[in-house]
This record gives structure tokens, sequence and C-alpha cells, in this order.
């Protein structure tokens, strides 16, 4: 069930269908995944998206965790998110943007890169941590800062990997800190809606090169 709400209120928000029902997609079998992951460098997280291509079509996995789902079973984010529940929320909603932002670009034959899969995850986690929150009525002044500030990277990530996290985890801060000054503090927050569908849309590139402007 909170899966299906998850995906709901990520196709809301950017006015999408993607035509798939994430639980049909989901396993939670942590040494069968152990066992599909065919990637060179393998590591053992709770969440992870797995796709292999035969041809024209793709399997799509999504990993998660069977405790990290447990324990959101007990303690319900789209009741009440809190500092008990929320690193859980964002690696469970870092999943399922993947496999929504995976499903939507592959429906218009889009390529879609590791890069931009792992910006848009940022950018989902803060505006729907911001629905959430303002729906149950709770203060958001400190978000970006819980989301963005004094990040960690997994040592076990390789050079290459670390760079990418690294580059979008501060391409979604720059974008979030830059809704935050010109929506949500000037109390326009339903307005961020259309901007977020417009950057939901846009390719690889543009996305970055929409924020640098921002920041010019």
């Amino acid at each position: 069930m909170l899966l299906t709400q998850l995906q709901q209120c990520l196709q809301e928000i950017y006015e999408l269908d993607i035509g798939h029902d994430i639980n049909q997609f989901v396993c939670t079998d942590r040494a069968l995944i152990a066992l599909l992951d065919a990637s060179v460098n393998a590591r053992d997280i709770p969440e992870k998206l797995l796709l292999r291509q035969e041809g024209d079509t793709v399997d799509v996995t999504l990993y998660l965790d069977a405790a990290l789902l447990s324990h959101l079973a007990v303690h319900d984010p789209v009741q009440y998110l809190h500092a008990g529940n929320l690193a859980q929320y964002w690696i469970t909603l870092e999943g399922i943007s993947h496999f929504i932002y995976f499903a939507w670009n592959s429906h218009y034959d889009r390529p879609v890169s590791l890069f931009e899969m792992e910006l848009q995850a940022e950018v989902d986690k803060y505006i729907t941590s911001l629905f959430w929150l303002t729906s149950q009525h709770k203060a958001i002044d400190t978000l970006h800062a819980s989301l963005f500030a004094d990040v960690q990277f997994d040592a076990q990530l390789s050079p290459g990997e670390h760079e990418r996290y690294r580059l979008a985890n501060e391409y979604a801060a720059w974008y979030c800190a830059w809704l935050q000054r010109t929506y949500i503090e000037r109390g326009q927050s339903r307005a961020i809606t259309n901007e977020v569908r417009r950057f939901y849309r846009l390719p690889h590139t543009r996305k970055t090169r929409y924020i640098d402007a921002l920041q010019a």
C-alpha cells in the first residue's frame, strides 16, 4: 500500500502515468538480488534498481530491503514524516523515483543516464518531503539542510561513481535551494508544481544547463 501511495504521489506531482504498478517489480529477497546484480561494483545496499536488456526488452527489478519496508509499515511517512523515519523514507523514495523516471523515459524512447536518474531522485526526495510535511502541517524550514548538508557517500563507491553522486547531490541542492527562495519563502507553494513538472521533462544536459543558468 505504501509503495502505491508513493508512486501515486510522484505521478500526481509530475502529472504523468507510467502504466505500471511498482509492486509488480519489487523484490525484497537479498540473496536473490545478490545473484542477479551483475554490475562491476555490486554493493550490498538497501535499495537498487536492476536493469537487464535483451534485444528490445528490458527486465526491471527494484530491490528494497525488507527491514526498510517493515520500519515504514510501523512508522508510516504518509501519516507522519519525522526524524525517526526520514532516512528510511528517502531510501525507499529514491528507488521509486528511479523506477518511475526510467519507465517514463523508456516509454518515449528517451535515453537516460545514471547521473540524470540520481539528480532527479534527489529533487524528488525534496519535493515529496515538502509535500508530506506541508500536508501534515509540519515545519519545513530545516528540510533542505537535512537532505543536502553534510552528505556522506558510501566508501565502496568507485571514483567515477563517487563523482556522479557528488555532482547529482550538488546540482539538486542548488536547484532545490532556488525553489525554496523563489516559491516557498514567498508563499507561492502552489506555483512550484508547474516549475518542477517542466524540470522533470528536461533531458540530462538541459537539466544541468538550466541549473547552471539559475546560479549565474
